[in-house]
């Protein structure tokens, strides 16, 4: 009763970026190199040096890559990077919270789901496996929507601490005065 080993790592998606970071890295480098040549004869102190340099360095730079993770041996895209659109960030924690808790359920109801194939019929499990991927991955889109309301919530308690310490400060500071000033006027019947 051996464990099968497990599903072999897709590369492909992971050569095709490496492929495609040394053809910018090459492409980066002819673009340093042509522009570099143009600047022979040029003052390497002098402001027209600095700016063509700022330039070559800003126009080479590399553009973003997609980033991957792989869920279940498949490589998809990371979800955590995932651009958060401007309409889902309008609900309201409660929402969130509601979807989340339902996507959990199906997460749950499909993971039995699996696991009962898996049981009966492994070659059949695709279709279940992926079903579970795509709800890990929403399941993490909902999370990382909600961090906006909990950050600011954080920051809500951080800033009342702030207010509530200045508060105590301000008390004892007017504490201080009141004493100072019933010792100025009982120094000043005495006199």
């Amino acid at each position: 009763n051996a464990l099968p080993p497990p599903p072999p790592i897709p590369t492909s998606k992971l050569e095709a970026t490496a492929t495609k970071v040394a053809e910018i890295t090459a492409a980066v480098q002819k673009i340093r190199d042509e522009q570099q040549d143009t600047l022979v004869g040029v003052d390497p102190n002098s402001a027209v040096a600095a700016a063509a340099h700022a330039a070559i360095a800003e126009a080479s730079a590399p553009p973003d890559l997609e980033e991957v993770v792989s869920i279940f041996g498949e490589v998809v895209e990371d979800p955590l990077l995932r651009k958060v659109n401007e309409k889902e960030t309008c609900d309201s924690p409660k929402d969130i919270a509601q979807e989340m808790k339902k996507v959990n359920q199906d997460i749950m109801t499909s993971f039995v789901t699996l696991t009962q194939v898996l049981l009966q019929e492994p070659e059949a499990a695709r279709e279940d496996l992926v079903k579970v991927s795509k709800l890990l991955i929403r399941l993490l889109e909902e999370s990382n929507r909600y961090r906006e309301h909990q950050a600011r919530e954080n920051l809500i308690a951080v800033l009342e601490e702030k207010v509530e310490a200045k508060r105590k400060a301000l008390a004892e500071v007017e504490r201080g005065l009141e004493a100072t000033q019933e010792a100025l006027q009982e120094v000043a019947k005495m006199r």
